[in-house]
């Protein structure tokens, strides 16, 4: 019984082994490959004068996350949206009593100034094929 143990263990550490170098070996090559690219893409970088570069902050819409109570939130931000989703829906659509909004915001403007995009009838693979 332990002869069997022996040959299986030795098998099982073999067919690790001849593994493992079959995925490090080309790794290896690759990792050279990208170290030479970044040596040679190394550029020095020239320092721009502070009167050259302005940067002017882009007016944000304000996003609000809601309260636990609502009622607030309710009355003053009528647009609730989901921050996966990145999508937002008013009070004329069908799924607005039902879904929580973790983020709220005063108009539909602010909710696109941030980001998100208008609740749709249309699924996303209807919406795809109709792009193409």
């Amino acid at each position: 019984m332990l002869w069997l143990f022996t040959q299986i263990f030795v098998l099982c550490a073999g067919a690790f082994l001849a593994g493992s170098l079959l995925v490090w070996l080309p790794m290896r090559a690759v990792n050279r490959r990208l170290r030479a690219d970044l040596i040679t893409a190394r550029r020095p970088v020239v320092a721009l004068p502070s009167q050259s570069v302005v940067v002017v902050p882009e007016p944000r819409a304000e996003v609000f996350e809601s309260d636990e109570d609502g009622e607030r939130s309710e009355v003053d931000l009528p647009v609730k949206g989901n921050s996966k989703s990145r999508i937002f829906h008013t009070e004329t659509s069908p799924y607005y009593r039902r879904m929580k909004g973790d983020v709220r915001f005063r108009s539909v403007e602010d909710a696109e100034r941030a980001g998100y995009t208008a609740w749709s009838p249309r699924s996303r693979s209807q919406l795809a094929g109709s792009a193409q």
